[in-house]
């Protein structure tokens, strides 16, 4: 059975800022180092509107203060339909973001990867259908070689 895609990526009204992604029942926060003092936090995690133009699904960025924030394209994510275990990938892969301090596409992808796989979220199928994304974004997956 297909969860909806109601964007429940995260259960707030922009602009308010949560610090869990819930995605059906998939309910997860993302824990990263301050990336000034480097004692572990929560990261942030808020939906954005009016970015459909926006190339990406979900960006993580540092934030003056060394705590970080993903911000979601809801408008994006809604326009391409996303499938939820897509979306649970593409929390992942952010907060890989954040946890490695790392701008590189291939270190997100693996690191989403190994810990979907640890928290049981990887599937054979959940894989191909983030392939099938990714290919949908002119993309290949993932970015880089994974151990």
């Amino acid at each position: 059975m297909r969860m909806p895609v109601s964007l429940l990526l995260l259960t707030l009204i922009f602009p308010s800022i949560v610090f869990s992604a819930t995605i059906g029942n998939f309910q997860q926060q993302c824990h990263a180092p301050n990336w000034i003092t480097g004692k572990t936090e929560i990261v942030e995690e808020v939906n954005v509107y009016q970015r459909a133009s926006d190339p990406v699904l979900g960006f993580t960025r540092r934030m003056p203060n060394g705590h970080w924030r993903t911000e979601y394209n809801v408008d994006r994510i809604r326009y391409f339909n996303i499938p939820p275990d897509v979306m649970v990938f593409l929390f992942y892969h952010e907060c890989a973001h954040a946890k490695m301090n790392s701008e590189s596409e291939a270190v997100a992808d693996c690191v989403a990867l190994s810990d979907m796989q640890t928290d049981g979220y990887l599937s054979d199928e959940t894989y191909k259908r983030i392939e099938v994304t990714y290919q949908r974004f002119g993309r290949t997956f993932p970015s880089g070689v994974c151990r």
